[in-house]
């Protein structure tokens, strides 16, 4: 919150993003809250960027029109300036209310509230990813401890692939920050970080973020996988998970057929190159009993350089 409220407001003003989860608050919470206390709660949900658009305004313009902001962890840097620390208003809240305990909230989110020692808000909601397993689908692969190392767990991922019944390693490639998201656990487990935010410097490239990034890659395109390639459709997740199949697929469109592969083969450093090739010479891939294609397949090629395409 920008500035602690007045002793009994008529209504307070609450600006934030409009995921679908916020509509209990819209519906349940706030006539609740009105019917308790009779202040009345105008929220303004909006997308992200009008969201942060709107926030960047009126804050920059010193205006009182705000009275509560839910911002989210990205927006710490520029947005703790305009916060009250809410160490003092947790404080505040415990000393009216003593069954209200700021020791119940997890210790990491709270630090995503704090920026230059400052907590600028109080965590409602926090999002991670979670390693989960199945401990007998090790056990029946031979795997009796949970893998510790990078290694173990390319080991007991091959291990526990037994498509299509079952997948031996999935990972989160369209939420959020997208690929981000799945990419920041291999770059810690490899001793890197981000950015010092005092001095500017930035680590995301050096050898320990380089070695947590290449291990996810082979993870996720080395070995030979069914799919062997994914046909995901990267949509907004809160259209391709929160609003059920058939609204994504209204969204996506529908995925093209997946086509059987008989076998694919990893072959390090042995690259296919392709020269020659432009819109007006095009490049043409036979088929044969070989690669098992047939006429209208599509190929995926990658590394494409030296043209606009």
């Amino acid at each position: 919150m920008p500035a602690l409220a007045q002793n009994k407001p008529e209504k307070l003003i609450y600006v934030g993003d409009n995921g679908p989860w916020h509509y209990v608050m819209v519906d349940e919470v706030g006539p609740a809250f009105k019917k308790e206390t009779g202040i009345e709660i105008d929220f303004t949900l909006l997308p992200v960027d009008p969201w942060n658009a709107k926030l960047t305004a009126e804050l920059s313009a010193g205006s009182d029109g705000i009275d509560i902001v839910q911002w989210s962890v990205g927006m710490a840097g520029w947005i703790s300036p305009f916060m009250d620390d809410h160490e003092e208003v947790a404080a505040k809240i415990m000393k009216r209310d003593p069954e209200w305990d700021w020791g119940d909230f997890l210790g990491g989110s709270k630090t995503a509230a704090t920026y230059d020692g400052k907590m600028a808000g109080i965590p409602y909601r926090v999002t991670t990813g979670i390693m989960h397993y199945q401990k007998a689908l090790l056990e029946q692969a031979g795997i009796t401890r949970l893998p510790e190392t990078f290694a173990e767990l390319e080991k007991a991922v091959i291990a526990t692939n037994k498509p299509p019944e079952r997948y031996g390693f999935g990972v989160s490639g369209k939420q959020g920050p997208a690929i981000f998201t799945s990419f920041i656990s291999w770059l810690y487990s490899c001793g890197g970080r981000l950015a010092d935010f005092k001095t500017g410097e930035i680590f995301i490239n050096d050898d320990k973020a380089v070695a947590g990034l290449q291990f996810w890659i082979d993870l996720v395109v080395k070995d030979s996988q069914v799919p062997s390639y994914s046909k995901m459709a990267i949509v907004p997740w809160s259209f391709g998970a929160n609003l059920g199949a058939t609204t994504a697929a209204a969204v996506r469109g529908t995925p093209t057929p997946g086509v059987a592969i008989s076998s694919v083969d990893w072959a390090n450093g042995a690259a296919k190159t392709i020269s020659g090739v432009s819109r007006a010479n095009l490049g043409v891939f036979t088929v044969n009993n070989v690669t098992n294609f047939t006429n209208g397949d599509w190929v995926y090629v990658t590394g494409l350089s030296g043209s606009t395409w």
